[in-house]
């Protein structure tokens, strides 16, 4: 890769790790002290953003851990590994709510969702590549070791980790859930101080009435120490959005989908078919 983009995966992956050990993620043990544990290796995935004009934009660093290396009752539990996610229909039918009765719309995003659940197993990894020599992450040398003190990347319960915190924190604030999903969550009554929002691991599609009520909902997300961002709603879940409130329509497309699919696969240049084809028409 070019010199200015390897300059910036190796920011990101520092400041991974920075954040890793300032908000608790990561603590450094001696490896005499897990021999009874089983340790984890780790990758680094990585993903650069560009600007149209295809120079790099930002890098992104993710520490993963390999979860397919865990071992049952040592450091997961079978029944932990559920990650429950909105229905589809919810998702439509929060926007039809939306449209009907002049909602705002938006999407919130959490932040490291995945290093916010608890852990019930001690779960012990490898010093990631690029730290094995660090004087402060690795005081140890190659007896060192971390110990995740929270779910993380990989793990194959910190979808299910997650989705207990962000519950357990929605209902001690009031917010309620369907009893035909369990992901579309609902504060207030229509027509008066009103929220709902179906989710999507850590993407919610938000629904409001007044920006008081978004206002609200961040601060009990703040409250419950999530990190949360307002994202806007121009794509929900790679579908384009276009939304007119006063109006009363939205309109939804894939469009941008279908033609980066046809790019991938070289088919931009091939010749379109009715659906369903006939006979003649495959001639």
């Amino acid at each position: 890769r070019p010199e200015v983009e390897r300059n910036m995966f190796i920011g990101a992956c520092n400041e991974e790790v920075e954040y890793g050990f300032t908000h608790g993620v990561y603590k450094v043990r001696h490896r005499s002290t897990c021999s009874k544990l089983n340790i984890l290796d780790t990758l680094w995935v990585l993903h650069m953003k560009f600007f149209a004009d295809n120079t790099a934009k930002e890098a992104r660093g993710r520490l993963t851990i390999r979860g397919d290396q865990q071992v049952e009752s040592v450091d997961f539990d079978k029944y932990d590994l559920y990650a429950p996610v909105a229905l589809k229909p919810s998702v439509f039918i929060v926007l039809v709510i939306a449209v009907q009765f002049g909602l705002f719309i938006t999407r919130v995003d959490i932040t490291k969702a995945f290093n916010l659940g608890e852990l019930r197993h001690e779960v012990i990894i490898e010093v990631p590549v690029g730290f094995r020599d660090h004087p402060k992450y690795a005081p140890f040398g190659k007896d060192t070791v971390w110990q995740v003190m929270v779910a993380s990347y990989g793990l194959k319960q910190a979808a299910s980790a997650y989705y207990k915190r962000f519950a357990e924190a929605m209902l001690q604030r009031g917010y309620k859930r369907l009893g035909s999903d369990g992901c579309f969550w609902v504060k207030g009554a229509l027509g008066k101080d009103y929220i709902a929002f179906p989710i999507h691991v850590d993407d919610k599609i938000v629904v409001y009435s007044s920006q008081k009520v978004l206002d609200q909902f961040m601060q009990d997300l703040a409250d419950a120490g999530f990190q949360a961002k307002v994202e806007g709603y121009d794509e929900i879940l790679g579908i384009a959005c276009n939304y007119n409130r006063i109006e009363g329509w939205l309109e939804l497309s894939q469009r941008g989908m279908i033609d980066n699919t046809l790019a991938e696969f070289d088919l931009t240049k091939a010749n379109p078919r009715g659906v369903p084809c006939t006979p003649d028409s495959c001639k």
